[in-house]
């Protein structure tokens, strides 16, 4: 909503409830997008409103809110200087002043000499660096206070190590969203497009980075990293775009990895049997939920992209239980652990004994004779699923 459409229908209404708390949502946002051309405009709405009526509620709340931008407009425009200092000290002509000064301090007038300038210019150029916090002047008993020498700061030398590593900026920025795209999928499982593109365009700061999701996605599907979900049945989960999710550690018919230990490795092999057996007892299509380890998930994520009806299964690891990303859906749902020694822990858990206490029907994987709580159905790991065989 516009700044002006939002403080026009407040002043039509000051004293409505309803009007405040909107124009309070409305402040609220703006303040996460740091943009400091709209806060000044709020700022000077706020303070033409407050000026009408010091002595009603709605203007000691307006009086509030007004501190409140007032003071982030000033940490934004501070931020905003910053970057824009750092920026303009990555000037060609300035950048040979930076790496002139990582040997050590030098005078104005050494400078001048070394870049070809004149000593006026390089008077400026030290000012707009010494603003920045790139170069700092320093006293000397022995030199004319007037000709103070200058050295780098710490976030100057930082500057200069970074421009010598002479990493283009679209490669630096690939390679960060790269990064970040997949550590989301290492953590989360699998992730909508949607969600990509968010988090892409978070980290790239680019209101336009959906493109970069593209082709990210392309390339890592051509190479054998990531998978493409596509749910048996559209959901509404399908709005979101495809889900990625990234692919399982081995290739064709070859074996699992021998990092996964001999559990892991049996469910490689076993869990197609495994979600049979629940289909087989069941007379209806419902999520099933997982609750596996890191060193398993890949294997129930590949197999549930295939074998789920409703678009909604998922698996449960540490990561999703610690960061509280996963809680129980509000329809029907099975549970299941694919190791029973995690149960009783996870009875001290509330996220997972919310799970517990919702879920339709609880099962556990058992191998080699397992025994199970009473309250789960034990599902058999074959001796030959067991193998690998």
């Amino acid at each position: 909503m516009k700044v002006e459409k939002v403080l026009s229908r407040f002043a039509a209404a000051p004293e409505d409830e309803g009007e405040l708390r909107r124009l309070a949502r409305a402040v609220g946002d703006e303040l996460s997008r740091q943009r400091l051309e709209i806060l000044q405009s709020f700022r000077a709405g706020l303070a033409r409103i407050h000026r009408r009526d010091s002595r009603s509620f709605a203007s000691g709340y307006i009086a509030s809110l007004l501190d409140v931008v007032a003071e982030y407009e000033v940490s934004v425009r501070q931020a905003y200087d910053a970057k824009e200092l750092q920026r303009l000290a990555v000037r060609e002509d300035w950048r040979e002043i930076l790496f002139a000064l990582e040997a050590g301090p030098r005078l104005p007038s050494e400078l001048a000499v070394a870049a070809g300038k004149d000593r006026p210019s390089i008077t400026r150029i030290l000012k707009r660096l010494r603003m920045a916090g790139l170069v700092q002047a320093y006293a000397d008993g022995s030199i004319d206070g007037r000709m103070r020498p200058h050295r780098l700061t710490l976030d100057g030398r930082r500057l200069v190590e970074m421009l010598q590593r002479q990493v283009p900026d679209g490669v630096e920025r690939g390679i960060r969203v790269a990064v970040s795209l997949f550590h989301h999928l290492a953590t989360h499982t699998s992730s909508s497009a949607l969600e990509l593109d968010a988090l892409a365009r978070t980290v790239l700061d680019d209101t336009e980075a959906a493109a970069a999701v593209n082709t990210w996605a392309r390339r890592a599907k051509e190479a054998g990293l990531l998978t493409e979900l596509s749910p048996v049945r559209p959901t509404r989960s399908s709005e979101a775009g495809p889900q990625y999710h990234l692919a399982p550690p081995h290739r064709g018919d070859a074996d699992p990895p021998s990092t996964l230990d001999s559990r892991n490795s049996a469910l490689w092999h076993g869990i197609p049997d495994i979600l049979t057996q629940i289909a087989d007892r069941r007379d209806q299509d419902v999520p099933v939920y997982v609750r596996t380890s890191t060193g398993a998930w890949g294997a129930w994520a590949y197999a549930l992209q295939n074998r789920d009806a409703t678009g909604m299964s998922r698996t449960i690891v540490d990561g999703d239980i610690l960061s509280g990303t996963v809680e129980p859906p509000d329809r029907p749902f099975d549970l299941v652990y694919d190791d029973p020694e995690v149960i009783e822990i996870d009875r001290e858990q509330p996220t997972m004994q919310a799970f517990m206490a919702q879920a339709d029907e609880k099962f556990a994987v058992s191998s080699g004779g397992e025994s199970v709580p009473d309250d789960f159905i034990s599902l058999e790991l074959t001796p030959s699923n067991k193998d690998g065989q």
